[in-house]
């Protein structure tokens, strides 16, 4: 290497030292501020009325109630010319003139002219709302921009939509309900100026007038316009390529619409108005295929064709995105997203598909009136000799036989050994601690690690073992009606009378804190709501061991905020805490 390069190479690393060096705000005689280095040197000259710390090298700095940017030389990257100054998203500074905003670079440059009355946070997706017009004003305490036309921009200030629109509208409302049954669908709401959007907004819904969610029109996420106003009461955002639609004329029309070929595919109209349909009308596209209703269920390709037809019942399996078909002899058939049937699944009487996408792909399947285990290949898990055998969640299934039931693993195999008559659900992937129901109609805890089982029978279990705790309440146990036991029905500082409630009714929700050890931590009834609150001050004593005064001191701690008592009633022993 040459000298000269090294030269160059040793003034770039000073420089480098002296920028990354920590600032500090420092202040004249006179009050101005400005920043001196670690030694005391005077970097930035006391000029500014208030400064901001350095953050990610830029300071803003105000002057004569005006704010401007600096970088740590001291060199002014924007003047003190407006009103507010501050971060906006990673690398763009949002800017405010009094009267219009925009948006700047970390260099003081103009990304996004001042042109608009609001300029919302960019969201995780890095879109932000803006407005053009409009005048502010209050709804419930919030402020929204009134008349204005609203627009769309990303995290680098590129106007994505232009604010022309008094209607502007996401798809984050979910409606699983029938006819609606699955998908997003446009949501109407207030843009207030707190809020960011919610959504990628690769689709959006628009209208010329504002609160127009039933005749809006569909546009991408470059503002292309695709559908019309007008044309539809309710569209759902697109899923590959197509979006469903419901429109009224004597009657509700369904249907899709292709939003790359603009063709327009009508499914099907019912005589009744969409908000008295009670049935499933029509899915979305999974792969090139979807599920529509009429006189019987049927797939249907991207032109409205019937592929397969004549099932009495239908479903996409969510977890494993198979579709599922009951046909009218009562026999599942089962296919792929490219409509070709799945082997090891069809033809069965009943099929129990794992609860969620986590789960592992095994299933409950009944054949010749008998349940067995198989996976996604029809590899055999557990053989066709079983009564029942429930879905598989959090990698758990019940399986039941002459009465009586276990619990499989998908890996461990059986966990807990089929010989009680009931088996609570776990709430824990990979758990080892379960809650069983002997003859006796007990329940006890069974460690599937030890191949234990509890010696104490519990009534009523209230919550399963999580984080090593669970609510359950012995067998003899009574619940008494008293203020603490009352004020645990509802979150503390509530506004509802507690005094008209009875704790009895509810004893489901009640239970002593107990662990997987056996040992019940807490003996005295805790609700779900306040179990939290009693374990947060358990941890704060510290103790191996809890007195009868302890615990009865964090039962009157936690619920103060509920208990009220009538001035000429007598207080209970138990309501006193010495």
């Amino acid at each position: 290497m040459k000298i000269t390069s090294l030269v160059f190479l040793a003034a770039m690393l000073c420089a480098t030292s002296v920028l990354a060096q920590e600032l500090t705000i420092t202040t004249n005689k006179k009050g101005k501020v400005g920043f001196v280095d670690q030694s005391g040197k005077t970097i930035v000259k006391c000029q500014y009325d208030s400064a901001l710390p350095f953050t990610n090298g830029i300071s803003i700095v105000t002057k004569s109630g005006k704010q401007g940017m600096i970088d740590e030389s001291g060199r002014t990257l924007i003047k003190p010319t407006y009103k507010e100054i501050k971060p906006w998203g990673n690398d763009l500074y949002w800017l405010n003139n009094g009267k219009k905003q925009g948006l700047a670079d970390r260099n003081g440059k103009i990304v996004l002219k001042l042109n608009y009355t609001h300029i919302s946070a960019p969201n995780c997706y890095g879109k932000a709302w803006i407005s053009s017009g409009g005048k502010a004003k209050k709804n419930f305490e919030k402020t929204y921009m009134k008349g204005a036309k609203l627009g769309i921009i990303d995290k680098t200030g590129k106007v994505l939509v232009t604010p022309k629109y008094a209607g502007l509208y996401e798809f984050s409302r979910e409606r699983d309900k029938e006819p609606f049954h699955e998908g997003l669908w446009l949501e109407e709401k207030y843009m207030y100026i707190e809020d960011t959007l919610q959504t990628d907004c690769a689709y959006l819904g628009f209208s010329k007038k504002d609160k127009e969610v039933f005749k809006a029109g569909l546009m991408d996420d470059l503002g292309k316009e695709i559908i019309k106003p007008g044309t539809y009461t309710y569209i759902a955002k697109p899923v590959n390529d197509m979006a469903r639609f419901f429109y009224h004329k004597k009657g509700t029309h369904y249907g899709y619409f292709n939003v790359r070929t603009g063709k327009q595919i009508e499914i099907g109209k019912s005589d009744f108005a969409l908000s008295e349909i009670s049935w499933f009308l029509h899915g979305d596209f999974h792969g090139d295929l979807a599920l529509a209703k009429g006189n019987t269920w049927a797939f249907i390709d991207r032109n409205g064709k019937a592929v397969r037809s004549g099932y009495k019942e239908f479903k996409c399996d969510k977890s494993t995105g198979y579709w599922v078909g009951k046909n009218d002899k009562g026999i599942f058939e089962v296919y792929n997203r490219k409509c070709e049937p799945v082997p090891a699944l069809d033809g069965a009487e009943d099929i129990a598909f794992p609860a969620t996408k986590e789960d592992k792909e095994v299933f409950g399947v009944k054949r010749n009136g008998k349940y067995g285990i198989i996976d996604r290949s029809g590899k055999e898990l557990l053989p066709f000799e079983y009564d029942f055998i429930s879905a598989n969640t959090l990698d758990f299934m019940i399986v039941a036989k002459n009465g009586e039931c276990g619990l499989f693993h998908p890996i461990d195999g059986m966990v807990v050994p089929i010989r009680y008559t009931q088996i609570i659900t776990p709430v824990e992937r990979n758990t080892k601690h379960f809650w069983v129901r002997q003859s006796d109609s007990l329940y006890y805890h069974y460690n599937s690690e030890t191949k234990e089982q509890g010696s104490k029978g519990y009534k009523y279990i209230t919550t399963n073992f999580k984080d090593g705790i669970a609510l359950a309440l012995p067998a003899q146990f009574r619940m008494e009606d008293t203020p603490i036991n009352r004020a645990q029905l509802y979150e503390p500082n509530t506004k509802e009378n507690i005094r008209a409630i009875d704790p009895a009714k509810d004893i489901n929700v009640f239970g002593y804190i107990i662990n997987t050890e056996d040992k019940e931590l807490f003996d005295l009834p805790v609700s779900v709501l306040y179990t939290p609150l009693v374990l947060e001050e358990i941890n704060k004593l510290g103790k191996k061991e809890l007195t009868p005064s302890d615990k009865k001191s964090i039962l009157l701690l936690v619920t103060r905020p509920n208990r009220s008592y009538n001035l000429n009633s007598v207080i209970s022993e138990s309501e006193w805490n010495y």
